[in-house]
Formats: C-alpha cells, sequence, structure tokens
C-alpha cells in the first residue's frame, strides 16, 4: 500500500487475547520498491519494530534509493502508521527542494520551467504536511486550475479580486481576474520565450490592453 511493494523477513511474538493482542519482535527488509510522485526508487533499508502496544502500532524506518548520473536521491519513511513523515535526503547532501527537483525533472532547481516549479511546490507540500487543503486549494483542485487566489488590485486600498490561472502549456500562463466591479476584469498571458526572455499581455473589459517583455538575469 500507498506506492510499497516489498518482501520482509523476521520474528514476531504473539501474546495477550485476540480483542488485545501484544505484538514483540522485528521485522527487516528482503527486497522491494516505493512508487514516490511517479518515480520508481529501490528499497536499500527498513525496519519494523513491535513494542507490545496495544493495539499494535509498530515504528517503520524505511530508506528508498534512486540514482541519478551526479546524485543519489533518498526517500526516508518513518513512525508509526497514524504518524508516518516523509523526507528527501541525498548523497552528496543537497536542500531538499533541489533533491526534489532532479528526482521528478533530472534538472536542478534554477532550471526548471514554471509547470515544473508548480508541480514541485506540490510536492514540497505533500511532504510538508500532506493533503491539510484550505479552501481555495480544494477550489483548485476541483475545478483543474493551476492557481486560485484572492488579489488586491491597484495600489493600497484597492478594491479585492479573483485570480484564476491555468498553464496551458510548458511555456504559456493564462490569468482571467475578475473584481467586484463591472469594469474590474481583465485577461492577461504570459508566454516564456526563454528562460530569460517572458512576454506578457494583458486585456481589460473596456479593450485596452498592453504588451510587456521582461528579461531577467539569475546570479
Amino acid at each position: 500500500g500507498r506506492g510499497l511493494d516489498s518482501e520482509w523477513e523476521g520474528k514476531l511474538r504473539v501474546g495477550g487475547t485476540a480483542a488485545t493482542p501484544e505484538v514483540r519482535g522485528e521485522l527487516s527488509i528482503v527486497r522491494g520498491r516505493y512508487d514516490f510522485l511517479g518515480e520508481r526508487f529501490s528499497l536499500a533499508s527498513g525496519t519494523v519494530f513491535f513494542d507490545g502496544s496495544s493495539p499494535p502500532k509498530p515504528m517503520m524506518e524505511i530508506t528508498a534509493e534512486r540514482r541519478k548520473a551526479d546524485m543519489t536521491g533518498r526517500v526516508i519513511l518513518s513512525g508509526t502508521p497514524s504518524t508516518l513523515s516523509i523526507r528527501v535526503a541525498s548523497e552528496p547532501p543537497m536542500p531538499q527542494d533541489e533533491v526534489m527537483a532532479r528526482l521528478l525533472f533530472d534538472r536542478s532547481l534554477a532550471s526548471i520551467t514554471p509547470v515544473q516549479a508548480l508541480k514541485l511546490a506540490r510536492a514540497m507540500d505533500s511532504l510538508a504536511g500532506g493533503g491539510r487543503l484550505g479552501f481555495l486549494d480544494r477550489a483548485q483542485s476541483a475545478v483543474g486550475l493551476d492557481q486560485v487566489e484572492i488579489v488586491q488590485t491597484g495600489e493600497e486600498g484597492g478594491s479585492t479580486a479573483l485570480s484564476l490561472g491555468k498553464y496551458v502549456s510548458e511555456d504559456a500562463y493564462v490569468e482571467v481576474e475578475k473584481g467586484l466591479g463591472a469594469d474590474e476584469s481583465k485577461v492577461s498571458v504570459e508566454y516564456e520565450v526563454t528562460p530569460r526572455i517572458t512576454v506578457e499581455t494583458e486585456v481589460g473589459v473596456d479593450s485596452a490592453g498592453g504588451v510587456e517583455v521582461k528579461w531577467k538575469w539569475d546570479y
């Protein structure tokens, strides 16, 4: 379950009654794999320890590995079934977001696309706490959008608007912003020509619009 397909060995002593069983002992990994965010990892090590608590709450420590050209990424699961946590690590050591970018996209964090950055943010969110989505997250998931948020328009003290965004391709992002007033709506399109050059266009309900070209340099 949960992407884990494995074989274990060990010794357990079962006591108590059928209503309140007491299980003591330890299991260790023989072989197996773990599917994490669409990537397959080999199980490098793992133990499951039973301390006799009733109902049984085994303590697990499992490490799965996936080798890349310049690193070995690790996914580490630890805790009991009800408190299971997941973290990533690597050899050589790197920050978690850098490890995730290389594992998921075979790219460094500095070279991922906007769509990949969004997927990476989702993956990091699942590591941080796992699925406790707020109202906007649930709405975003329900309608299949990449972004749903409440924004402040104009200068300080401006009106409030609902912003809906969707990546229509790896390089193109479309955003619709709807304000409270009849003339407070607009549609904008952002297109990444190269990793350093972006073209943005915007059209309001009054047909007024503009084009903006952005150039950036990361150092």
